[in-house]
Order: C-alpha cells, then sequence, then structure tokens
C-alpha cells in the first residue's frame, strides 16, 4: 500500500502530537515534518552502521 504525501504528513504529526501528550522530553520528539523524520532516520541508521564495533546502538538516554 502506498502512501500519500498527506497521509504522511498527517501520521508523523499525530505522533509527535500523541508522544508530546504522553510526556516525551522535547530532546526526543520527532519532528512534525516528514523530510526531517527520514533525514534523522537515516542519519541515526548511518551512525550506527559507521559505529558497528560496538554492538549497542545508541540512545538519545547516552547509555
Amino acid at each position: 500500500m502506498a502512501w500519500s504525501t498527506d497521509d504522511v504528513k498527517g501520521l508523523t504529526g499525530a505522533w509527535h502530537y500523541v508522544n508530546h501528550y504522553l510526556g516525551t522530553p522535547d530532546k526526543w520528539l520527532l519532528p512534525k515534518d516528514p523530510d526531517l523524520v527520514g533525514a534523522r532516520w537515516s542519519q541515526e541508521r548511518e551512525g550506527v552502521v559507521q559505529d558497528r564495533r560496538t554492538i549497542r546502538t545508541r540512545c538519545a538516554c547516552g547509555t
């Protein structure tokens, strides 16, 4: 199933607001803009791949 641009924008916006409502700290919230979410996902994925010598993935809490 292909998602329209409006569907993706609605999902990322809803995800942002639900996490905010649940009390997720601002530094851990994903942006409402789907392009920024995609860029951040790519950045984190590349960081984990480049840092493969450690088994753990990076966590926002610093552990």
